[in-house]
């Protein structure tokens, strides 16, 4: 049996990289975001910052990702 790469299977069948596809919802959803009114309570928690050392620390990157992609999107 022949093994196929995957990059090839993508291109045969007009697919796209799972993790662009996750960027790209990621990044629509920052901007549905941006367009709520700041009193939304979804808008207010993701806006806001958590006080003492928990869990959740070790995945602030992901947030960071987003940070960092949406800053080159921003205009202010």
């Amino acid at each position: 049996m022949d093994k196929i790469r995957n990059e090839t299977m993508r291109t045969e069948l007009e697919t796209e990289y799972i993790l662009e596809h996750i960027e790209m919802k990621q990044l629509r959803w920052w901007g549905h975001l941006q367009r709520m009114g700041d009193n939304i309570p979804v808008k207010q928690v993701w806006e806001s910052k958590v006080l003492g050392k928990n869990n959740m620390e070790k995945y602030s990157h992901h947030r960071t990702d987003i940070d960092e992609k949406r800053n080159g999107l921003e205009t202010s």
